[in-house]
């Protein structure tokens, strides 16, 4: 039994609105969930290496997927809130215009005040807000298999000439590793590759001093002859607040107490890159570093220019003299210059205190051709060829005036999953707002999203919940009913169009679940919602004012991840489930036959013995091919998984490598280059024959 329940029951008397204790226990639970989830979404999210970053990412987890732990009831939905438009975004002329927006937000409770330690408020180049729109190319976003004509592998993307950071590249010639903070560089020669390579990057954490900031790198990118490492530094920041101690003087009067200055751990951070030459492998180079304030949140890279992401939240007792304190800044080798005003965009509806930072960083010259900010925090990220999109997913409540029932002062609430989206236009460099909207509900992940033809579509599981507060003044004390009968989960598509108004939808889709996979190939949308079993639905976008729903195939589990296979078929890489229960089981292969969009149909299903793969979660842990018969993936028991797929036969395994612990980690990666393949571990590089995955070497490091 939880104690804090039981404290919660005794407050309880006879006159309460009745339920028994089940029920109560239930609301008590779900009130719990509701205010975790809240102060997840106000709470400054912060990114760290290994075990740190690990638990950073599930609270982003949580944050995204909070509606999962609400009722699985469900009733009608409210009306579509329609998108505003970018007219309601607009770009502050001044820092002072800056401060007001942001008293405005959650921040407006600040207590205490703070002194940056860097406070340079010189300017910088303005990044120009446009609502011209670029004409966007027809394409599609899978990349069905993009090293079909390749004879290298490359990361796993989501657009297909759109890179994304990951910690193992290579160029064909070589092999990139990021191991914590070390950078490792081995040759491609199949059975004769040979480390060329080790190079510190930054000091581990136990290497430090007790004043240095701990700065780790996450992430590389290749182009050409440079090499670009994403680090993230935390900042240390000199607070000064009223002494908690109190004082008096010979007669009992209080008397005032000077202001403790004190450091506040982590309460910035800084996001970097660094660019090394690469053109001699055995001695990369460090170049340059540029970077921006704010926890990495994401990047890509187009040709040689990386677009680079970050969040960027400002904390209480901001100086509305100083704006370096509210303010965000960019590095060029670690000198911070705070952003033009007329660069920061302000939505006057956002209640975020966290600002969204984009910069577009030239690797060839090692320079920052543009930024812009948004007063507004976002962590869902799309990138094609034309446009940015970065998404929020919140709730948004509603409350009645307070009315009396008995002898209680009741307020009713109502609230509802949204996703606030902006676009922005991407030419040679340079970046502009130039749309913003909202749709209900909330977004899985960056595959949910997807443009095509000028549209943007969108998948979305749409939560809305109501509950009521009941306050006995005279007792001191409230109690919640929640009300199942009109809460709702349901999952719904949208298109919006280039100004990301509404187009069209599909609603009222799949109750009770909630979305778990999403892929967009060109025409058809594909996506996945699970309470108890795995419904696929297919869905026909060619026209964009008028979506089609094709097909709905149920089967037992769920896909977490989707991925265009081959023409006409769609892998599925998920979890088994009880149908009567919807427990999950074991980690499970599936290869949809999506030849007849109207009849999509289970081809063949492999239950495997594990029931963990970093790949649920991050598809850069997958290698797929096709033309080479190759699925492979890291699975929880210290293997890496190697698999093929016949039409007839079905999945096959071909191979597993397993290594022991002190090599092992989640994040082993897999690639080839012509005939071999590569398994990068935490101390090793194992080499097999791509043909019959024979040994051919290991490299130790």
């Amino acid at each position: 039994m939880n104690k804090d329940f039981d404290q919660y029951l005794n407050k309880l008397t006879k006159d309460a609105p009745p339920a028994n204790k089940n029920e109560i226990e239930s609301t008590w639970q779900k009130v719990q969930q509701k205010q975790q989830q809240q102060s997840h979404q106000k709470m400054p999210k912060k990114k760290g290496s290994g075990k740190i970053a690990v638990l950073i990412a599930a609270c982003l987890l949580f944050f995204l997927g909070a509606a999962a732990l609400l009722p699985d009831s469900y009733g009608e939905n409210t009306d579509l809130q329609q998108p505003f438009s970018s007219d309601l975004v607009y770009a502050a002329s001044n820092y002072d215009e800056i401060y007001q927006a942001l008293i405005q937000t959650s921040l407006g409770d600040s207590s205490f005040t703070e002194e940056v330690i860097s406070e340079d408020t010189s300017s910088s180049p303005t990044a120009n807000i446009s609502n011209s729109d670029n004409v966007n190319t027809p394409q599609s976003s899978a990349a069905f298999d993009s090293a079909e004509t390749e004879n290298y592998s490359q990361t796993n993307t989501q657009v297909a000439g759109i890179d994304e950071g990951d910690i193992v590249k290579t160029d064909r010639q070589n092999i990139y590793l990021l191991r914590d903070n070390e950078l490792i560089i081995s040759s491609a020669n199949g059975a004769d590759s040979a480390i060329l390579s080790q190079t510190k990057i930054l000091p581990d954490f136990d290497e430090l001093a007790a004043d240095e900031s701990y700065q780790f790198a996450s992430e590389i990118y290749v182009y050409d002859n440079y090499l670009a490492v994403i680090t993230s530094k935390a900042q240390l920041m000199i607070c000064s607040y009223p002494s908690a101690t109190s004082n008096s003087d010979a007669n009992g009067a209080a008397v005032k107490t000077d202001a403790v200055a004190d450091y506040w751990p982590g309460s910035t951070e800084v996001t970097s890159i660094l660019i090394y030459d690469i053109s001699d492998p055995t001695s990369p180079q460090l170049l340059n570093s540029v970077g921006q304030d704010g926890y990495y949140t994401s990047s890509r890279l187009i040709d040689n220019t990386l677009y680079l992401i970050s969040q960027y939240s400002v904390y209480s007792g901001i100086d509305s003299e100083q704006p370096a304190t509210f303010v965000p800044g960019i590095y060029q080798n670690e000198e911070r210059t705070i952003i033009n005003a007329d660069a920061i965009c302000l939505l006057p509806e956002a209640e975020s205190s966290t600002y969204t930072i984009i910069s577009a960083i030239n690797l060839t010259s090692q320079t920052i051709e543009d930024k812009i900010s948004v007063l507004g925090g976002g962590d869902t990220i799309y990138m094609n060829h034309d446009n940015l999109y970065i998404a929020r997913s919140y709730y948004e409540t509603a409350e009645s005036s307070p009315y009396t029932e008995d002898q209680y002062t009741v307020v009713a609430y109502e609230e509802q999953s949204v996703t606030d989206i902006m676009r922005f236009s991407l030419s040679d460099g340079s970046i502009s707002l130039v749309a913003a909207g909202q749709i209900e509900g909330w977004l899985d992940s960056q595959f949910a999203l997807d443009e095509y033809n000028g549209y943007l579509r969108a998948v979305t599981t749409v939560n809305n919940n109501n509950y009521k507060i009941y306050t006995d003044e005279a007792r001191g004390w409230q109690n919640y009913q929640w009300d199942d009968e009109a809460n709702s989960t349901t999952s719904a598509l949208w298109i919006l169009d280039e100004e990301l108004k509404l187009a069209s939808s599909i609603e009222d889709l799949a109750p009770g679940e909630q979305v778990y996979s999403v892929r967009f190939t060109g025409n058809v949308g594909y996506f996945v919602t699970f309470r108890q079993v795995d419904p696929l639905f297919t869905v026909d976008l060619s026209d964009p004012y008028a979506p089609q729903m094709l097909s709905e195939l149920k089967i037992p589990g769920f896909s977490e991840y989707l991925h265009p296979y081959s023409d006409g078929r769609l892998l599925g890489l998920g979890q088994d489930a009880d149908e009567q229960t919807g427990v999950t089981g074991n980690l499970k292969l599936t290869m949809f036959d999506t030849s007849d969009p109207v009849n999509v149909t289970e081809k063949h299903t492999l239950i495997l013995d594990s029931q963990y793969s970093q790949t649920l979660y991050n598809h850069k842990a997958i290698l797929v091919s096709a033309a080479h018969d190759l699925i492979a993936f890291p699975t929880d028991n210290n293997q890496y998984e190697v698999y093929g797929y016949d039409d007839t036969q079905g999945f096959y395994q071909r191979g597993s490598f397993s290594a022991d612990e002190e090599n092992w980690y989640n994040e082993a990666r897999g690639l080839f280059v012509d005939d071999s393949i590569y398994i990068c571990l935490f101390n090793s590089i194992t080499i097999v024959d791509i043909n019959n995955l024979s040994h051919l070497a290991t490299l130790h490091f």
